[in-house]
């Protein structure tokens, strides 16, 4: 049997759900980083310190403004996010998804050239109109 991978963190409906789709497809389910509610924060604080790279790409428009959806997981959405109320920081009841754009044991980067923010179904979206993957060779970024 193969596997398939999800990135749910903590929440037991999501995880259910993942595994019976998962059983469906004929998949075994695995939660790599299946973690305790409280342990949200240093998994975020640990992303960011690794070197990863994440942008925004919906964002509930019950929790958030337009301004948040294209943001970069970074130090200072580190602050804001520990600032709002009655929000998981990895965003796990869905306040946010993101699109991992880099990280350490990734040979290529994405970059935005264009994008602007939709609001669809109750969420900012990331419209995404032009991007690039670049190789990332010696520190310095090629387009391929």
């Amino acid at each position: 049997m193969d596997e398939i991978v999800f990135g749910s963190l903590y929440a037991e409906e999501d995880r259910k759900w993942n595994e019976e789709v998962a059983m469906k497809a004929g998949l075994k389910p695995s939660f790599p980083v299946w973690i305790s509610k409280g342990e949200s924060s240093q998994l975020l604080k640990e992303f960011i310190t690794l070197g990863f790279s994440a942008v925004i790409c919906r964002a509930s428009a019950n929790v958030f403004d337009p301004s948040w959806a294209g943001r970069m997981l970074d130090w200072d959405f580190f602050e804001s996010i520990h600032n709002k109320q009655d929000c998981c920081v990895m965003g796990e009841e869905g306040e946010y998804h993101t699109l991992v754009m880099d990280g350490p044991i990734f040979s290529k980067r994405i970059h935005l050239v264009k994008s602007g923010v939709v609001l669809n179904s109750g969420l900012w979206s990331l419209d995404i109109e032009d991007c690039q993957l670049l190789e990332k060779k010696g520190g310095i970024d090629c387009i391929s």
